[in-house]
């Protein structure tokens, strides 16, 4: 190779690792803003138990472990948005 083909190769990759520093330093410096808060939309999970005939009493416990977790999700979902706010 000639000798000024090698210098402008290395003055050309000599800039692109400086431009990718440039770049790269000006990406995290950028200030990150979180993005607004908005509320969630509501969404229905249905269910289906047996709460009438032989099997009525495992289709019971169902029903009140399913409004049970429905309780508890409900109460930490308010906590999240009074938090955020």
């Amino acid at each position: 190779m000639r000798p000024d083909f090698r210098r402008l190769l290395m003055i050309s990759l000599a800039l692109r690792r400086v431009a990718l520093a440039l770049a790269g330093i000006a990406a995290l410096a950028a200030p990150v803003q979180p993005l607004p808060a908005r509320a969630a939309e509501p969404y229905e999970i249905n269910v289906i138990v047996s709460l009438t005939g032989p099997f009525a009493f495992i289709g019971s416990a169902e029903a009140k472990s399913v409004q049970a977790i429905e309780t508890i999700v409900n109460k930490k979902a308010a906590s999240r948005v009074s938090r955020s706010r």
